[in-house]
Order: structure tokens, then C-alpha cells, then sequence
């Protein structure tokens, strides 16, 4: 172990027969405790989707920043790669936030979709899916226009002129502009 695991591994050996110890005085002996849950003030609370918010968006932000926090959490949590198979359901990929950022790690473009405009719709805003070149993508709705936060190929477009996020059809037609 490299020093900065092997003080984790000390730490949380010194603090969890405290926490067991605590939880399982009422339990008769070898008893499992489940469900337990680890925090600290040096990382994001990302167990469940009202944590997520929480951790990354802050009161007094602005709608532009909300969404780009969201975005910044999910971006941070997650790598681009063939998505997990659950078989649940004839919709296999994972889609919901926390199981993403704590069990798997890893999705690619629809389910990162899926991230920012389930968080998005939690934190008040419109959010839809678009298709943009083959590509699914989320936008978020503030400020009465859409705007594109792609964190499945970690890709922001600001429009130059006003600094705000640009939507799939202001890229679609900057793109057809520049071909013309």
C-alpha cells in the first residue's frame, strides 16, 4: 500500500469498529450490518440523486451554473464505455445517477443523457434527449432557450458572442453555416 491508502486503511479501521460497535450492541453476535454508509467531508455525497445536488449545486447560483454543476458532477464520475447490462428489463443500461457514479462508473451516450436531464428535472429545470449526428445528447432549459452540456464526450459549445452554452440547433446550424 502507497502512504495515502495505507492512512485510509488506518483511519477507517480505527473509525468503523466504533460505528459497528455502536450499531451492533443489540445485535446478537456475527450479525451483518448492511447499508452502511461511510461519509466525509473531503469528498462528494453522491449516494443518492438529492446528494448529488447537494454536493455540486449551491445556493444563490445562477440556472447557468446549476446545470453546468450537474454537468461538472457527472463529468467527474463517470468514463465513456460500453454500459453495464443489468438484465432488468428490455431496457438494459443503467440510468439512474447514484447507481452510475457508485457502482459502475461507466456509460456511454444515452445514459449520460440520462444523467443530466434526470438530475436537471430534479433540480426544477426542462431537460430533454436529442439525437445530434448519431449522438445522444442531453439539453437543459433556462433562461427561455435549450442548452447542449454532453457529458458523455465531455463537450460544452459557448456561443462566443453572449458566453452561454449553445443548444443542438445552434450547433446544427453553426456546422451548416460553415460547410455553406
Amino acid at each position: 500500500l502507497n502512504c495515502k491508502a495505507m492512512v485510509l486503511f488506518v483511519s477507517c479501521a480505527a473509525i468503523l469498529p466504533v460505528v459497528c460497535t455502536s450499531q451492533t450492541s443489540v445485535l446478537p453476535k456475527g450479525a451483518r450490518i448492511n447499508n452502511l454508509k461511510v461519509l466525509s467531508d473531503k469528498i462528494d455525497d453522491t449516494t443518492t440523486a438529492e446528494n448529488i445536488l447537494k454536493s455540486f449545486v449551491k445556493p444563490g447560483m445562477s440556472e447557468a451554473a446549476r446545470a453546468r454543476a450537474i454537468w461538472t458532477a457527472a463529468v467527474k464520475y463517470r468514463h465513456q464505455t460500453t454500459p453495464p447490462n443489468e438484465f432488468l428489463s428490455g431496457e438494459w443500461e443503467a440510468h439512474d445517477p447514484a447507481k452510475i457514479f457508485n457502482v459502475y462508473g461507466y456509460c456511454m451516450c444515452c445514459c449520460c443523457s440520462s444523467i443530466i436531464e434526470s438530475l436537471n428535472r430534479l433540480d426544477g429545470r426542462e431537460a430533454r434527449g436529442r439525437i445530434l449526428n448519431g449522438h445522444s445528447v442531453p439539453e437543459v432549459k433556462y433562461g427561455d432557450s435549450w442548452h447542449m452540456f454532453d457529458c458523455s464526450l465531455i463537450t460544452l459549445f459557448p456561443d462566443p458572442d453572449t458566453g452561454q452554452i449553445a443548444g443542438v440547433d445552434d450547433i446544427s446550424k453553426s456546422v451548416k453555416d460553415w460547410y455553406k
